[in-house]
């Protein structure tokens, strides 16, 4: 039987009589995901300087990154959502992370995650993919446009990220051609990994943490929509409170508009650091 407690009545605080207000919703979740991918190579030194213990840099991914502006539309499983304000059920995200291996299996480690909504502050959070609130901001679209009409060679888009005031991220792309999923590394490097790290705030602690290990995000039953290349220019700018500049572009290997969904199941632990 999975462990239970009769106080805690939702997933996530508070908790109260009902069980309705919980900040985060419980998962399995449905996602569906859709926007912008940039894949390219940062300065080699920067990038291995941004990976925790166990996660290697890839010898055939040498110094790649990746970065996501993805609007994000996501429901539990076995929860009537239906009645939900609309801001529960999507979330505008922009995320960072380099390729590397553990063990051998390619896949992409999430250390920068910006997001619009406090949920998906929170979950991603108890993901392992640390989180902080932006601003977005990306072309919009409309059927009777002449030119801002949908995705299709030629669409041109931007997006920005934005916080405390100042420019994070501007991302300009241009559509080309519609490819498919076979003939792109996207499969192998949008597998997630993460680090999850909860401090203990209790100063008897002594700074040892509640939480702190390696995980690989679960997902089932994925699918995925039309899958678009193009061209583009990304800019990580010097902020305060944030180093993405240090994984800035050397060489844009790869834009793409992607559209895809999925199930997941949360994570699953590879290593506990605290065991080290």
């Amino acid at each position: 039987m999975p462990w239970s407690h009769p106080y805690l009545n939702s997933a996530t605080s508070p908790w109260t009589p009902g069980g309705t207000a919980g900040l985060m919703p419980s998962v399995p979740r449905h996602q569906a995901v859709q926007g912008l991918v940039f894949h390219f190579r940062a300065d080699e030194d920067a990038h291995r300087s941004f990976l925790p213990p166990l996660l290697e840099p890839s010898a055939a991914h040498p110094g790649e990154v990746v970065w996501l502006y993805a609007h994000h539309t996501a429901t539990p499983v076995g929860e009537d959502w239906s009645d939900w304000h609309p801001d529960r059920l999507g979330t505008t995200e922009s995320l960072l992370g380099v390729v590397c291996e553990y063990e051998g299996v390619v896949g992409t480690y999430y250390n920068y995650n910006f997001c619009d909504t406090d949920w998906d502050l929170a979950l991603m959070h108890y993901f392992g993919f640390p989180s902080k609130l932006a601003h977005f901001s990306s072309s919009p679209e409309h059927p009777g446009h002449p030119d801002l009409n949908g995705v299709r060679a030629g669409a041109r888009r931007t997006a920005t990220v934005d916080r405390l005031g100042q420019r994070l991220v501007t991302a300009r792309a241009t559509l080309e051609e519609k490819v498919e999923l076979s003939d792109t590394p996207l499969s192998k490097v949008l597998s997630s990994y993460g680090v999850r790290h909860i401090p203990n705030v209790d100063h008897a602690a002594d700074g040892r943490p509640l939480a702190f290990d390696l995980v690989k995000e679960e997902g089932f039953d994925h699918s995925f929509g039309d899958l678009w290349h193009g061209t583009g220019e990304l800019t990580f700018h010097e902020a305060e409170n944030e180093e993405m500049h240090l994984l800035s572009p050397v060489e844009i290997l790869d834009v793409y508009h992607l559209q895809f969904a999925y199930k997941t199941g949360g994570v699953r632990v590879l290593h506990n650091y605290l065991d080290d």
